[in-house]
C-alpha cells in the first residue's frame, strides 16, 4: 500500500468537492532507499553514517524549496479552510523532512516551522514580560502553520529537535494560548514499531560509535523510541467490540482470515505538553509520540498497510483543521 492510499481514504470522507479548486487533501511523503555499503553482515550499520549526513544535507538544500512550492500553492486554500496538507517522512526520509521544515526561510516567501516558532517565541516573550496588547494581537495574527499534520514513521532521526519544540511550547503557550499550535491536537505525530531493528538497534549503535553532535547532541534515538517522551501508550485492544467510553481515537486492526478487532490509543495522563487552561482543562497535546507493535507495523518498512491507514484516518479526522475543511466542503456540496 502507498501513501496515496491514506490521502484517498481521507478525500473519500469529504462531500463532493468544490469545483475549480485545488484538491482538498494533499500530502508530501519522503522515504529513503539505498545503501552506501552492500557487503554483509554490516551493510546497514556501515551505510548508516554517510546516509545520515546525506539525509541532513538534502533536508537543508533542495527539499525546502520543493516543499515551499507545494505549500505556496495550497496556502490560499488552506487559509480559507478549503485544503488540508500532510507532510510525512519514513526512516531517513523523516530526517530529511525534519531538517527541511526546521530550516530558516531567508526569502520570507515560505515561512517554515522554524520561522513560525521564532515568531511565536518573540511575541509570547513580549506578552509575558509586558502584557502588551500589541503582542497579544500579534499572536492572534500569526500566519497559518506551514502544514496541518507532520508525521514521522519509524524515523531515523534524533529526538533533539522534538525536545526543543516541546520545551518551547511548554514555555510559550501559557502566554500565547490563541496561537494555532497551542490548540493543535495533534500537529506532530511520531510512532515507531517495537520490532523495527533499523531504528531500535542499528541507529542507536551507529550513533553511539559516531554521533552527529552538531545536530543531535547526545540524543541518539528518535522521540518514538524514547519511552519517557511518549504521550500515548501502545494501542490496546478494546475490552468490548465498541470503542471504550471517553476514547475518541479508535480504529480496527485486521489480519488475513480473521475478523477486524477494535483498538484504541490511550493518552498518558499528565503528558499533555501544553498546560491546561479554561478552554482546555485536560491540556492540549500538539505532539503525539508512541510505539506500535508488529500487529500494526511489522518491522521497518511496513508503514502504509491498511491497519496503519485505519489508525491515521481516525487521528486525522479528529484534527481541528481537517474538521473545518470538511465542514466548509459540506456547505458548498450539491
Amino acid at each position: 500500500m502507498k501513501f496515496r492510499y491514506l490521502l484517498s481514504r481521507l478525500a473519500d470522507d469529504y462531500p463532493e468537492g468544490i469545483p475549480g479548486h485545488a484538491p482538498q487533501v494533499a500530502g508530501i511523503y519522503l522515504a529513503w532507499r539505498g545503501l552506501t555499503f552492500t557487503k554483509e553482515p554490516l551493510k546497514h550499520v556501515v551505510s548508516y553514517w554517510p546516509e545520515r549526513q546525506k539525509a541532513k544535507k538534502m533536508g537543508r538544500v533542495g527539499i525546502p524549496e520543493a516543499v515551499c512550492e507545494i505549500e505556496s500553492t495550497l496556502a490560499p486554500y488552506r487559509s480559507q479552510s478549503e485544503a488540508f496538507l500532510i507532510l510525512a517522512g519514513h526512516s531517513f526520509g523523516a530526517r530529511v523532512l525534519e531538517n527541511a521544515i526546521n530550516e530558516q526561510d531567508a526569502s520570507g516567501r515560505c515561512p517554515t516551522m522554524h520561522d513560525y516558532f521564532q515568531q511565536l517565541h518573540r511575541l509570547a516573550n513580549n506578552a509575558r514580560n509586558s502584557h502588551a496588547v500589541a503582542s497579544i494581537e500579534g499572536i492572534r495574527r500569526l500566519p497559518n502553520l506551514p502544514a496541518d499534520m507532520i508525521i514521522y514513521v519509524n524515523a531515523a532521526t534524533s529526538s533533539e529537535k522534538t525536545r526543543e519544540r516541546i520545551a518551547q511550547i511548554k514555555l510559550d503557550c501559557p502566554s500565547a494560548s490563541s496561537a494555532l499550535i497551542c490548540n493543535s491536537d495533534p500537529l506532530f505525530l511520531a510512532f515507531t514499531s517495537t520490532n523495527d531493528l533499523a531504528t531500535g538497534f542499528i541507529m542507536p549503535v551507529a550513533n553511539f560509535v559516531f554521533p552527529d553532535l552538531a545536530s543531535d547532541k547526545f540524543h541518539l534515538i528518535s522521540a518514538a523510541d524514547s519511552p519517557w517522551m511518549h504521550t500515548h501508550q501502545t494501542p490496546k485492544k478494546a475490552p468490548s467490540k465498541t470503542c471504550p467510553a471517553g476514547e475518541s481515537i479508535c480504529f480496527k486492526i485486521a489480519h488475513e482470515n480473521s475478523e477486524p478487532v477494535e483498538y484504541y490509543l490511550p493518552r498518558i495522563a499528565g503528558k499533555a505538553q501544553v498546560p491546561p487552561d479554561k478552554a482546555h482543562p485536560a491540556g492540549i497535546d500538539p505532539f503525539w509520540i508512541f510505539n506500535v507493535k508488529s500487529n500494526l507495523v511489522d518491522g521497518h518498512g511496513d508503514v502504509w498497510n491498511p491497519n496503519v491507514v485505519n489508525m491515521l484516518t481516525v487521528i486525522l479526522q479528529n484534527n481541528g483543521h481537517f474538521q473545518a475543511v470538511h465542514e466548509a466542503a459540506a456547505k458548498v456540496a450539491p
